[in-house]
């Protein structure tokens, strides 16, 4: 849960409705400064009902170097930072800071700070925002930080931002919620097997093809002896989620884009073997599923990708 500048801890709430084996809940802040610098979410936080909006961080007089610090202090463990919605009017940190991905320039440079772990790529349903979005991730991506990318709901009113669309999903390796943690979600973040979705769903592992048996999975870094990768990608929809193709991005390029040619009336249940190829001595690769339209009650156009696969040679 991130609220504006104030921390709920809803874990008694769903262990008196006896939902703990089914809900993991972690106690987040979404911090709101009212400068136009931006928002940010911080999470796992600290929860004090003793302090000041029960633990939430004071933002006023901070830079945003400042307040990604006090958000780590912020809590007895790893916390993860993120880019709230860094293009939206008055509260967009890249839109802030004059950030121009394709040149790299930077209006107030001053202001930068490259502390944060993740940028929230897709904000809601918009394809066209998460689009431009996902330049300011290329641009960092490129530099050569590992920076995760985060889809979500945002949900602030019943009548738009539906909530649970989007979603993002962190590999685990098991399907047990009782297990989840604050420290074990931050640390499976971390490790970057992650995949947002907004209706499909998609996954990728990689090979060198001269050792097709030793695959890596997404956030994984994988040892190239050649000048080819190999993606094994699977992609699933339901009959009401129509999609039109797979992307394949290398280093910000769309480098590959194969028909999906889903079943008019039927779910989609693609899997491929993709060889694509790449160049320089170390760089990334994700994939993207390019949606048409839910066949009812969304307006928008479904959209899912991975985070990167890395490799070097």
């Amino acid at each position: 849960n991130t609220d504006h500048d104030y921390h709920v801890d809803l874990a008694p709430t769903v262990q008196a409705m006896g939902l703990r084996h089914r809900i993991a809940t972690i106690v987040g802040n979404e911090i709101t400064p009212t400068n136009t610098i931006g928002h940010f979410n911080a999470f796992p936080q600290r929860y004090d009902p003793n302090a000041w909006n029960n633990g939430a961080i004071e933002w006023w007089d901070k830079k945003a170097g400042e307040i990604f610090a006090a958000a780590r202090q912020n809590y007895d463990g790893d916390a993860i930072v993120m880019i709230n919605h860094p293009r939206a009017p008055t509260m967009g940190y890249f839109l802030h800071i004059g950030l121009d991905p394709k040149t790299g320039e930077i209006k107030r440079p001053d202001e930068l700070s490259e502390d944060f772990d993740a940028i929230e790529v897709m904000n809601g349903m918009s394809v066209a925002a998460a689009e431009a979005v996902m330049q300011d991730w290329f641009y960092f991506l490129n530099k050569g930080k590992r920076v995760l990318g985060i889809g979500t709901t945002d949900s602030h009113h019943v009548f738009r931002l539906q909530p649970g669309l989007p979603r993002t999903y962190v590999y685990f390796g098991h399907r047990d919620p009782s297990r989840v943690t604050p420290d074990s979600l931050v640390q499976q973040l971390r490790r970057g097997d992650v995949a947002v979705s907004s209706g499909p769903m998609l996954t990728m592992t990689a090979a060198d093809p001269k050792r097709p048996n030793q695959r890596v999975r997404i956030g994984d870094t994988l040892k190239l002896q050649g000048d080819t990768m190999q993606l094994e990608v699977q992609a699933r929809a339901a009959s009401w989620v129509r999609v039109k193709s797979l992307q394949v991005i290398v280093n910000g390029a769309v480098v590959r884009e194969e028909p999906l040619n889903q079943p008019e009336g039927k779910p989609l249940n693609y899997k491929a073997t993709l060889t694509v190829p790449v160049q320089g001595e170390r760089g990334w690769v994700l994939v993207r599923i390019v949606g048409e339209r839910f066949t009812a009650l969304i307006a928008d156009a479904p959209m899912a990708f991975t985070n990167p696969i890395y490799w070097e040679r």
